[in-house]
């Protein structure tokens, strides 16, 4: 049996980061949950939550809700840097042996982080993805969003030869050190993070894999789609030229 210092000292199986800007409203509904789950379902886990520069009472909210539960560790600055930033930051923080980061809005349920557990056995990195066959939608997005997206995907796949066209799925893993390595050279903020990520690990050769999800759109999406596509594919055109 483990001795009391052994088990505090004992790395844990997995990190799970939740960038947040502005959650309040969302978070509530989403940590109990996760927190419950991860107690039934989870023998070793840490939830990192990243208040990005929130203006709200998100950071409030996360220490009320996080009251006398180790296992939740909240990193807080007062300028928001975008999703990437956010996630950058979980993943410096980041102790778990996998380093898995997941929406704060509710759209992917606790309950798909043990296929993402199972798939990390075999895979380097796991990418979500909501547009597989195999994949559930609960709720589908309007259809001007799913249009917009695969649009969105189709042009950065020009760009970037990742073979991933779902690129801005909230939900991604990744094995310890490949988590860590990224986090020190991915430069993007926003979020084109997701897509210089996925560019990063293929020139690196690392083992990666699509993983169909249950999804469901949950609405106030901060991902404007008449102002953010542009202002992303402007940014990863900087980010393929710099290479």
């Amino acid at each position: 049996m483990k001795s009391k210092l052994e088990s505090e000292t004992t790395q844990p199986e997995v990190s799970i980061i939740i960038p947040a800007y502005n959650e309040e409203q969302r978070l509530p509904l989403l940590l109990p949950e996760l927190l419950s789950f991860c107690s039934r379902n989870l023998s070793n886990y840490e939830i990192i939550i990243i208040d990005d520069g929130s203006t709200d009472g998100t950071k409030e909210v996360v220490r009320k809700l996080s009251k006398g539960k180790s296992e939740v560790r909240l990193i807080s600055y007062p300028k928001n840097r975008g999703k990437g930033g956010a996630i950058k930051e979980g993943f410096k923080a980041a102790e778990g042996r996998y380093v898995i980061f997941m929406d704060a809005d509710g759209s992917i349920s606790p309950e798909e982080i043990p296929q993402m557990l199972r798939a990390l056995e075999k895979n380097e990195v796991v990418v979500g993805t909501r547009i597989s066959p195999e994949s559930k939608i609960l709720k589908p997005q309007p259809f001007y969003r799913v249009i917009a997206g695969k649009v969105f995907n189709h042009l950065v796949n020009l760009m970037f030869p990742i073979k991933i066209y779902d690129t801005l799925c909230g939900f991604k893993g990744f094995h310890h050190h490949v988590a860590k390595e990224l986090a020190e050279e991915i430069i993007s903020e926003g979020w084109e993070f997701d897509v210089e990520l996925i560019w990063r690990v293929r020139k690196k050769g690392y083992s990666i894999v699509e993983l169909p999800i249950k999804w469901k759109d949950v609405g106030e999406s901060k991902l404007s789609i008449l102002r953010d596509p542009l202002k992303i594919l402007i940014n990863l055109i900087k980010v393929r030229v710099s290479e």
